[in-house]
């Protein structure tokens, strides 16, 4: 019927397509959905369609494109409006445009573009202030918050942005722009060790993405909530929260959501001992990830099935994965490189090559620092700090690697991180042996023993019990 209508050129054509592209967007259905608000933008002009109509035509059909990590389509959409809004003089009309593309250059993706989203997010600050808009203010202060992640920003600030947003969105009652802000200052509390904020806030938005039907939104709530119960070495419930997570995004027909949901939990069933969940979980993450572009699978877990097939034997299969995590991380998205980077490092070292490994860690940075910044994310600063104690012990610098295993373990122990505490653990007592310390090095070694059992991790129990 669309089609006749749109052939006869009756104006009604826009209507009738809108509809059909907002029935298939409710299903998840969105090849569909493109198509059909990609015909209507075919009849925006001679049916002379209000703002209304106009945004939510131009902002559904570009996050259409944004689920299916079509990102190049999403922002030239997005840079169309605001094309249109000046073309009609209509300032609020460019300023969603601006804030539609911020958002994308502003948040992890591989169109992310600090500098880009910055610039952009100081025009659309510009002209909130200037409409006197609070209701952009507070997705503005949202998105300073993620611009301030994606460049390396400064810690309290991003705070700061995001508790802004919160505030203003909360007084306003914008529900949505709530979830979101409540949903990334995820990127914020672990950095201060306050683990307890970052669950009160992935709970409470996940309460209003169920309210809101947002499964998408909701599965990577999920996900990340199965992130912070690995983090804590709470084993059952981060699988548990990995599995809903999958449901959900399968549910929504979110394949990057699925892929999400995998991308850590292979580090769970290997730590617990189950080697074919794990290959089977990181897998199956790089298999859904990798047509839609998502870079923490296409980096990040690559590099951890690299790592799991070099602690297995497999080292030169899994120097090949890591190096092409490596190399994408560099490429894509430099400042989550020291994740693919931390387990090249101990792969060469596993190849008794010590020069490569120099040269791999030198790029990495210090994890200390690391950890503020990415506190929410252990394969970053914790990877780094374990492949920085490794490297110290392989050149022989004894005293150095205990140092490092110190800081490292004040670290985790402030932030009650209970994953990876063993390994740290058992590096350390590795130096002290190699120092002549027997004693001492005995006793960090039953504290690992104590540890690594009360997680049930047998990865690395075996070779504590061998130490």
């Amino acid at each position: 019927l669309n089609g006749h209508v749109q052939a006869a050129g009756d104006p009604r054509a826009l209507r009738y397509l809108i509809l059909a592209g907002d029935a298939a967007f409710r299903m998840y259905a969105i090849p569909e959905s493109v198509a059909h608000y990609s015909r209507a933008l075919q009849s925006l002009e001679q049916a002379g369609a209000e703002r209304a109509t106009v945004l939510h035509l131009y902002e559904r059909l570009g996050r259409s494109y944004e689920l299916v990590a079509d990102w190049d389509r999403a922002l030239s959409t997005y840079d169309q409006l605001e094309q249109l809004g000046q073309q009609r003089a209509d300032r609020q009309m460019e300023l969603i445009s601006l804030m539609d593309q911020a958002t994308i250059r502003s948040t992890t993706n591989p169109a992310t573009d600090a500098a880009q989203g910055s610039e952009l997010l100081a025009r659309a600050r510009s002209l909130a202030q200037e409409l006197d808009d609070q209701a952009a203010e507070a997705k503005i202060l949202w998105l300073l918050m993620m611009n301030s992640f994606v460049s390396g920003g400064d810690l309290q600030q991003r705070i700061e942005f995001g508790e802004a947003s919160l505030a203003l969105a909360r007084k306003l009652n914008l529900r949505e722009q709530m979830a979101y802000t409540l949903h990334d200052l995820w990127f914020t509390y672990p950095g201060i060790d306050r683990w307890d904020k970052v669950q009160a806030v992935l709970e409470e938005s996940r309460g209003l993405w169920n309210e809101l039907g947002n499964l998408p939104m909701l599965a990577e709530s999920l996900t990340r909530s199965c992130w912070v119960h690995m983090t804590l070495g709470e084993y059952e419930q981060a699988i548990a929260a990995s599995q809903e997570a999958f449901r959900v995004a399968e549910q929504g027909r979110n394949q990057e959501g699925q892929a999400l949901s995998l991308s850590l939990i292979g580090h769970v069933h290997f730590d617990l001992g189950h080697i074919d969940a794990a290959l089977a979980d990181m897998q199956h993450a790089i298999t859904l990830g990798e047509p839609m572009r998502t870079i923490s699978v296409r980096t990040g877990t690559r590099a951890d099935l690299g790592w799991l097939f070099g602690w297995l034997g497999r080292v030169e299969h899994g120097l090949g994965l890591a190096n092409q995590a490596y190399d994408e991380a560099r490429r894509v998205f430099p400042s989550i490189r020291p994740w693919a980077g931390s387990w090249l490092t101990r792969l060469h070292l596993l190849q008794g090559d010590l020069a490569r490994a120099e040269a791999v860690q030198a790029d990495l940075g210090d994890f200390r620092k690391l950890k503020v910044s990415f506190g929410f994310m252990l394969p970053i600063w914790v990877g780094t700090g374990l492949s920085t104690i490794e490297l110290a012990i392989a050149k022989g610098d004894f005293a150095q690697a205990e140092a490092h295993a110190d800081d490292l373990l004040g670290l985790l122990r402030g932030g009650h991180v209970r994953f990876w505490l063993p390994d740290a653990l058992e590096l350390k007592a590795r130096a002290l042996r190699a120092l002549g310390e027997a004693g001492p090095a005995r006793q960090v070694l039953e504290e690992a023993l104590a540890e690594a059992e009360a997680l049930g991790s047998r990865r690395i129990l075996w070779r504590i019990l061998a130490d």
